[in-house]
């Protein structure tokens, strides 16, 4: 699905909540201010995801709990400052993370334990 360069700032918890075999999202420069917690709460099968170029200050720790076969996620350019460890705990096929020109300060110890196949960050 392909979102990009439009004018959204809000997601509703349940906009793609009937899209159960959504493999790519493309949400890129758009003006995003945050996600729900249950953004992606049925899109298991989720791969790849898109989100540069928002103004979200936060990534919930439970966003891509269920995205099982997330592989990658570009969020950079955002205004992130922090980033829980257990944001991609679920996620253990993720292979790149791009979330460089944010305003995180801090990255926890623990943060990528359970990401074994991640290549690029």
């Amino acid at each position: 699905m392909n979102l990009y360069g439009n004018n959204i700032t809000t997601l509703d918890s349940k906009t793609f909540y009937s899209n159960t075999r959504l493999y790519w999202l493309f949400l890129s420069r758009n003006g995003i201010t945050d996600l729900h917690q249950s953004t992606f709460q049925k899109n298991v099968r989720l791969n790849q995801i898109y989100m540069y170029g928002n103004i979200i200050i936060s990534l919930h720790p439970d966003l891509f709990k269920n995205s099982v076969d997330l592989k990658n996620v570009y969020a950079e350019n955002y205004r992130i400052k922090d980033i829980r460890p257990s944001t991609f705990k679920n996620n253990s096929r993720l292979r790149y993370l791009d979330i460089s020109r944010n305003q995180i300060t801090f990255i926890y110890p623990s943060m990528f334990i359970h990401n074994k196949e991640l290549k690029l960050l």
